[in-house]
């Protein structure tokens, strides 16, 4: 069984999504909780995507630990900055994953 965690950021913005949104992380959380490797690869194995309606859903794998990360929720629009950020900051996400 596979261990999936959320930023804090994460949290906050999930927050004020809609209930349907809500939903679909948490049924996104329980399929990665099954199989990590789930979702649209995005430049690297390690970070990918899951779409639903307009949005997308950013998170990280660390496959050696069996331990999913999710970091963003996003727009279309927003998809650039996210993935920049994240490859920013990967080092962080990377160790909240140890």
């Amino acid at each position: 069984m596979n261990e999936v965690f959320e930023t804090a950021n994460f949290r906050k913005v999930l927050k004020k999504s809609t209930k349907d949104e809500q939903e679909w992380v948490e049924n996104v959380k329980d399929q990665l909780s099954s199989f990590l490797f789930m979702g649209k690869p995005l430049r690297f194995a390690w970070l990918r995507e899951k779409k639903y309606k307009n949005k997308r859903l950013y998170f990280i794998i660390n496959a050696n630990r069996c331990r999913a990360l999710l970091i963003a929720i996003g727009k279309k629009k927003e998809q650039q900055a996210i993935i920049q950020r994240i490859i920013d900051n990967k080092d962080a996400y990377f160790s909240m994953l140890r």
